[in-house]
Protein backbone atom coordinates (compact mmCIF):
# COMPACT_ATOMS: atom_id res chain seq x y z
CA UNK A 1 0.00 0.00 0.00
CA UNK A 2 1.18 3.68 -0.60
CA UNK A 3 0.29 6.14 1.54
CA UNK A 4 -2.87 7.28 0.44
CA UNK A 5 -3.84 3.83 1.15
CA UNK A 6 -4.53 2.30 -2.23
CA UNK A 7 -2.85 -0.83 -4.12
CA UNK A 8 -3.83 0.32 -7.80
CA UNK A 9 -0.63 2.25 -8.44
CA UNK A 10 1.67 0.20 -7.34
CA UNK A 11 -0.46 -2.81 -9.19
CA UNK A 12 -0.89 -0.28 -12.04
CA UNK A 13 3.56 0.43 -11.63
CA UNK A 14 4.02 -3.28 -11.38
CA UNK A 15 1.81 -4.07 -14.78
CA UNK A 16 4.17 -1.41 -16.85
CA UNK A 17 7.38 -2.29 -15.48
CA UNK A 18 6.74 -6.39 -16.69
CA UNK A 19 5.15 -5.14 -19.31
CA UNK A 20 8.28 -3.22 -20.48
CA UNK A 21 10.72 -6.33 -19.50
CA UNK A 22 8.44 -8.06 -22.09
CA UNK A 23 9.03 -5.20 -24.75
CA UNK A 24 12.79 -5.24 -24.01
CA UNK A 25 12.83 -9.13 -24.36
CA UNK A 26 11.45 -8.74 -27.85
CA UNK A 27 13.25 -6.45 -29.11
CA UNK A 28 16.46 -8.06 -28.35
CA UNK A 29 15.07 -11.74 -28.83
CA UNK A 30 14.08 -10.77 -32.56
CA UNK A 31 17.25 -10.29 -34.19
CA UNK A 32 18.78 -12.75 -32.39
CA UNK A 33 16.41 -15.38 -33.58
CA UNK A 34 16.69 -13.69 -37.30
CA UNK A 35 20.20 -14.30 -37.17
CA UNK A 36 20.89 -17.60 -35.51
CA UNK A 37 17.64 -19.45 -35.63
CA UNK A 38 14.55 -19.89 -33.37
CA UNK A 39 16.80 -22.21 -30.98
CA UNK A 40 18.22 -18.72 -29.66
CA UNK A 41 14.75 -18.21 -28.18
CA UNK A 42 15.34 -20.80 -25.16
CA UNK A 43 18.71 -18.96 -24.30
CA UNK A 44 16.56 -15.75 -24.37
CA UNK A 45 14.01 -16.95 -22.42
CA UNK A 46 15.90 -18.34 -19.45
CA UNK A 47 18.43 -15.58 -19.39
CA UNK A 48 15.40 -12.92 -19.24
CA UNK A 49 13.77 -14.77 -16.56
CA UNK A 50 17.16 -14.43 -14.80
CA UNK A 51 17.34 -11.56 -15.06
CA UNK A 52 13.79 -10.11 -13.87
CA UNK A 53 13.92 -12.38 -11.07
CA UNK A 54 17.03 -11.44 -9.97
CA UNK A 55 16.30 -7.77 -10.04
CA UNK A 56 12.89 -8.48 -8.33
CA UNK A 57 14.30 -11.07 -5.42
CA UNK A 58 17.10 -7.82 -4.97
CA UNK A 59 14.40 -5.70 -4.60
CA UNK A 60 12.51 -7.61 -2.38
CA UNK A 61 15.71 -8.41 -0.04
CA UNK A 62 16.28 -4.44 0.56
CA UNK A 63 12.39 -4.49 1.07
CA UNK A 64 12.62 -6.94 3.38
CA UNK A 65 15.98 -5.69 5.37
CA UNK A 66 14.63 -2.08 5.64
CA UNK A 67 11.44 -3.91 7.48
CA UNK A 68 13.86 -5.84 9.59
CA UNK A 69 12.45 -8.90 8.70
CA UNK A 70 14.18 -12.19 7.57
CA UNK A 71 14.36 -11.93 3.78
CA UNK A 72 16.44 -14.82 3.75
CA UNK A 73 13.66 -17.03 4.85
CA UNK A 74 11.19 -15.39 2.42
CA UNK A 75 12.79 -16.12 -0.50
CA UNK A 76 13.92 -19.24 -0.11
CA UNK A 77 9.85 -20.54 0.74
CA UNK A 78 8.21 -18.88 -1.66
CA UNK A 79 11.01 -17.48 -5.26
CA UNK A 80 9.08 -20.23 -7.36
CA UNK A 81 6.07 -18.23 -6.67
CA UNK A 82 7.60 -15.90 -8.85
CA UNK A 83 9.62 -17.53 -11.28
CA UNK A 84 7.65 -20.09 -13.18
CA UNK A 85 4.81 -17.36 -13.79
CA UNK A 86 7.60 -15.54 -15.16
CA UNK A 87 9.44 -18.50 -17.18
CA UNK A 88 6.27 -19.35 -18.71
CA UNK A 89 4.96 -15.28 -20.03
CA UNK A 90 9.06 -15.37 -21.69
CA UNK A 91 8.33 -19.03 -22.82
CA UNK A 92 4.97 -17.72 -24.32
CA UNK A 93 6.18 -14.78 -25.30
CA UNK A 94 9.13 -16.50 -27.37
CA UNK A 95 6.53 -18.68 -29.01
CA UNK A 96 4.79 -15.80 -30.43
CA UNK A 97 8.32 -13.82 -31.78
CA UNK A 98 9.18 -17.40 -33.25
CA UNK A 99 5.26 -17.27 -35.19
CA UNK A 100 5.79 -14.13 -36.07
CA UNK A 101 8.79 -14.62 -37.42
CA UNK A 102 7.79 -17.41 -39.55
CA UNK A 103 5.26 -14.76 -41.15
CA UNK A 104 7.47 -11.91 -42.23
CA UNK A 105 10.75 -10.98 -43.55
CA UNK A 106 11.09 -8.23 -41.48
CA UNK A 107 14.56 -7.50 -39.98
CA UNK A 108 13.19 -4.95 -37.69
CA UNK A 109 10.53 -5.96 -35.01
CA UNK A 110 6.96 -4.90 -36.21
CA UNK A 111 4.70 -2.96 -33.69
CA UNK A 112 2.29 -5.76 -34.17
CA UNK A 113 4.60 -8.61 -33.34
CA UNK A 114 5.77 -6.39 -30.35
CA UNK A 115 2.08 -6.61 -29.21
CA UNK A 116 1.53 -9.63 -29.67
CA UNK A 117 4.53 -11.05 -27.86
CA UNK A 118 3.68 -8.65 -24.68
CA UNK A 119 0.09 -9.90 -24.85
CA UNK A 120 1.76 -13.92 -25.34
CA UNK A 121 3.65 -13.22 -21.72
CA UNK A 122 0.70 -12.04 -19.54
CA UNK A 123 -1.35 -14.51 -21.45
CA UNK A 124 1.57 -16.68 -19.87
CA UNK A 125 1.33 -14.96 -16.46
CA UNK A 126 -2.40 -15.36 -16.74
CA UNK A 127 -2.41 -19.48 -17.31
CA UNK A 128 -0.42 -19.86 -13.70
CA UNK A 129 -2.29 -17.90 -12.27
CA UNK A 130 -5.29 -19.56 -12.79
CA UNK A 131 -3.86 -22.77 -12.08
CA UNK A 132 -3.26 -21.19 -8.65
CA UNK A 133 -6.48 -20.01 -8.61
CA UNK A 134 -8.09 -23.35 -9.24
CA UNK A 135 -5.66 -25.17 -7.15
CA UNK A 136 -6.62 -23.13 -4.20
CA UNK A 137 -10.60 -23.68 -5.07
CA UNK A 138 -9.76 -27.05 -4.92
CA UNK A 139 -8.53 -26.88 -1.15
CA UNK A 140 -11.62 -25.53 -0.16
Amino acid sequence: MNSVGSAVPGLLLNILLLGSFAAVHAWIAWPFARRHGPKTLIASTLLATLVVAGIAIAYWSCQMTALSQDAAVMLRRYWYYFVFPILLGFAVSALSIRKSIRKTDAAKLPADALARAIGAFFGGIGIVLLLALVSDIARL
